[in-house]
């Protein structure tokens, strides 16, 4: 059972880039980013509805304090990264916004809270370089072939800082957020009390 829900969540996380861009894109809803942040945290809310009422999860007052800075975290990066796909195209936002996973890394390296085997860091490595190499040839791009390139999908994107610094925001912000998401949780699991 767990293989079909692995590759069912794999399809619908493989579309949701899709279907973010296809929402985010309107030039006439300068709200639309916000819109996509809302409907994203109803059907959060919805699942963690069913895991209190029928789940049975416990809820705790003092988690939602000690948890309400990390949430903030993965919200904005949720709402900056939804902005960023109206000013970048989405095979070149993709690739930068879902680097965070490595940035997280790095994190993890600089502040000594984990130890990588040397294939995580040439992963690492990998992913670092292909996002540079991402924004130079997004950087260095001719105009002609560019435009050449948007008319299949009828929608023009100019060169901008601003189209490559919300992705790689994006990215910075969730790499924090799930930075602190994982101090969080060792810090209440130290909290608990353990069985012998």
């Amino acid at each position: 059972m767990w293989f079909w829900l692995s590759l069912i969540a794999l399809l619908c996380w493989s579309g949701s880039d899709l279907f973010s861009k296809i929402g985010c894109q309107g030039e006439d809803d300068k709200l639309s980013h916000l819109k996509m942040v809302i409907a994203v945290g109803v059907v959060m809310g919805l699942h963690a509805a069913y895991e209190v009422f029928i789940g049975g999860v416990e809820i705790n007052p003092g988690g939602f304090v000690t948890y309400l800075p990390v949430s903030l975290l993965y919200i904005s990066s949720m709402a900056i990264g939804y902005l960023g796909l109206r000013y970048i195209e989405l095979s070149i936002s993709s690739p930068i916004c879902n680097s965070s996973g490595a940035l997280v890394a790095v994190l993890s390296i600089i502040t000594g809270t984990a130890l990588l085997a040397p294939a995580q860091y040439a992963a690492m490595a990998l992913v670092c370089v292909g996002v540079i190499g991402l924004g130079v040839v997004e950087a260095r791009e001719d105009d002609d072939l560019r435009l050449k390139r948007q008319e299949a999908g009828n929608y023009r994107y100019s060169k901008s800082a601003l189209a490559l610094i919300l992705p790689i925001l994006y990215s910075v912000l969730d790499a924090l957020a799930t930075f602190a998401d994982s101090k969080v949780l060792e810090t209440r699991n130290e909290d608990r009390p353990h069985c012998a």
